[in-house]
């Protein structure tokens, strides 16, 4: 589970969809960056999609030109305090300035407060620092990785249980019923990428109300590609079911059946 977690997906990000974090575009370009290998690499990962002004034209600089490590990565609040800790800062004075970097305030200069000259702070890092908008805590990353690590287990291993609770997402399904829906996997893979270009060119109000609507589609062509791979069947309790509130599963057919108790 962890590997699959920490190894890019292709463009479409299709294998971990619906895991909370890791389903988005964003987090799937930062494993493909990174290529973290362990569960404190993709603590590291994760910190870093929190966080504002880590990556981009800062940490990824330097990462990719091989002047740090994963492992030195600045992307939690604990990083900071960990790395001052380690150089020799005093814990009073280390905390207060992980106080300051996590809310996009500069390195203190004070020499009471952090003497990079005593403590042999590098210059690398007192850059990155100061580039720093905000930054996550540990902590909370960790809770959302494990909860990732959970989802990303049962998907694996009990996909009928883990797509029945999918509710909201089949009751979609139903809506987009009879117009792409039954498309072989290469169509629709080319409508999620119209969907995602048409995302990608949206800004302001615009994406703000519409966005959502189109992230909760692509999900959903990418869950009817993961049930066709899987061989998963969706079978109607009645062929008129225009809503669902709740999912049967069919252990002997390998199907899901959709039904709605009202109806």
């Amino acid at each position: 589970v962890l590997n699959d977690l920490c190894t890019y997906s292709d463009e479409l990000n299709i294998e971990k969809n619906m895991i909370p974090d890791f389903d988005s575009n964003y987090m799937n370009d930062l494993l493909k960056e990174i290529k973290p290998k362990s569960y404190s690499d993709l603590e590291k990962v994760l910190s870093i999609s929190y966080s504002s002004g880590g990556w981009e034209d800062n940490q990824e600089i330097l990462f990719s030109e091989g002047k740090i490590t994963v492992e030195k990565l600045i992307a939690s609040r604990d990083d900071v305090l960990d790395y001052l800790l380690e150089h020799g800062v005093e814990f009073q004075s280390a905390f207060k300035q992980m106080e300051r970097i996590r809310r996009g305030q500069k390195l203190n200069p004070i020499p009471t407060m952090l003497s990079t000259a005593d403590c042999g702070v590098e210059s690398w890092f007192v850059d990155v620092c100061d580039n720093i908008k905000y930054l996550f805590l540990r902590g909370q990353t960790l809770q959302a990785l494990n909860f990732a690590i959970l989802n990303s287990y049962f998907k694996m291993h009990y996909p009928l249980e883990f797509y029945s609770t999918c509710l909201d997402y089949f009751n979609l399904y139903l809506y987009l019923r009879g117009t792409s829906i039954q498309n072989k996997e290469d169509e629709i893979k080319e409508i999620i990428k119209s969907l995602k270009n048409w995302l990608d060119g949206m800004d302001g109000d615009e994406k703000y109300y519409r966005g959502p609507i189109l992230v909760n589609k692509i999900r959903v062509l990418k869950l009817l590609i993961e049930l066709k791979r899987k061989k998963i069947s969706l079978i109607y309790s009645d062929e008129t079911l225009s809503k669902v509130d709740d999912i049967v599963i069919d252990y002997h057919k390998n199907a899901l059946i959709l039904v709605n108790h009202k109806q």
